[in-house]
């Protein structure tokens, strides 16, 4: 009985022991634990806040952008509204130089075409004929061309007062700019 008792006893006794150390043990991860927790919460803590300053001077940096590109929108858009106005009077202006334009050219044509018919003359009765025009075709063609010549340098003459460049009126006329250049500086002589 007795090896009994003391196997008995040295199992109680080892059970206590292992107790006893299990508890030692536990209270040192815990500790441990409580320990690494602590600093653990602590280092999160310090990276959020670094983390919120950098957001707080991006939201920042992002505002200062954001009221930047409003003032240059603000800016872009008075311009376009200012473009706008004189593409308006811009097109208001060539309607009026078109009108212009049109009612010259038609003076210009009518002009030229009751020019040409006063010269129209029957040919089979030459007593008709102007004192100025010779029997010959050859001379009234030359008459003919010398009247539409007046009639073009006075219509040259009459745009470029207008305010009108060379360009303008070759276009208007379908007259070479070179021949108008040249009524230009014909007249300014």
């Amino acid at each position: 009985m007795s090896i009994a008792i003391s196997t008995a006893l040295l199992i109680i006794l080892a059970i206590l022991i292992i107790i006893t150390k299990r508890k030692a043990l536990f209270e040192i991860f815990s500790t441990n634990i409580s320990n690494s927790t602590k600093e653990l919460q602590t280092e999160l803590e310090n990276t959020a806040d670094s983390i919120i300053r950098k957001m707080e001077n991006h939201i920042t940096h992002l505002e200062y952008l954001l009221s930047e590109a409003e003032e240059k929108i603000a800016v872009l858009d008075k311009k376009l509204e200012l473009a706008n106005e004189l593409i308006n009077a811009s097109e208001a202006t060539n309607k009026n130089t078109l009108k212009h334009i049109d009612t010259t050219q038609e003076i210009y044509t009518t002009d030229t075409v009751r020019t040409i018919e006063s010269l129209d003359y029957d040919s089979t009765n030459i007593d008709q004929q102007p004192e100025y025009i010779s029997s010959s075709p050859n001379s009234t063609r030359k008459v003919v061309k010398e009247i539409i010549s007046d009639d073009k340098k006075r219509l040259i003459l009459a745009m470029y007062e207008q305010g009108y460049n060379a360009t303008e009126i070759a276009k208007a006329t379908m007259i070479g700019k070179g021949e108008i250049m040249l009524v230009l500086q014909l007249n300014k002589k």
